[in-house]
Order: C-alpha cells, then sequence, then structure tokens
C-alpha cells in the first residue's frame, strides 16, 4: 500500500520546478489579493481612527 502512494506522489512534477496545475495558481493568486485588499483596508481604517484620535486629544489639550 505504501509503494502506491508513493508512486502516485512521484508523479507529481511540481517539486522539481515543473508547472503545475494552473487553476491551482489561480485559486492561490486569487486569495492572496484578497487578503491584501482586506489588510489594505482594515490599515486605512486603522490610519484614520489616529488621526481622529490625535485630532481630539489636540482639542482637548492631551498630548499622545
Amino acid at each position: 500500500m505504501d509503494a502506491v502512494v508513493g508512486d502516485e506522489f512521484s508523479n507529481n512534477k511540481q517539486g522539481d520546478g515543473g508547472g503545475g496545475d494552473p487553476l491551482v495558481f489561480n485559486v492561490l493568486d486569487s486569495m492572496l489579493k484578497g487578503s491584501l485588499d482586506r489588510l489594505k483596508s482594515m490599515r486605512s481604517a486603522f490610519d484614520f481612527i489616529v488621526v481622529v484620535v490625535g485630532f481630539v486629544s489636540c482639542l482637548l489639550g492631551f498630548e499622545l
């Protein structure tokens, strides 16, 4: 049984720099782009909060 499983994985050409399934790369690429877009939106929201807190603290006379 182990030899059969080993033979199936030995046909995989991704380990030696070979091609690979373009569908897998497309899925991973879209997942990465989605994650980067979410991080970008979270960062812009955080930057906005920092600006608002800084503005309010200046109005109230606090130093950060």
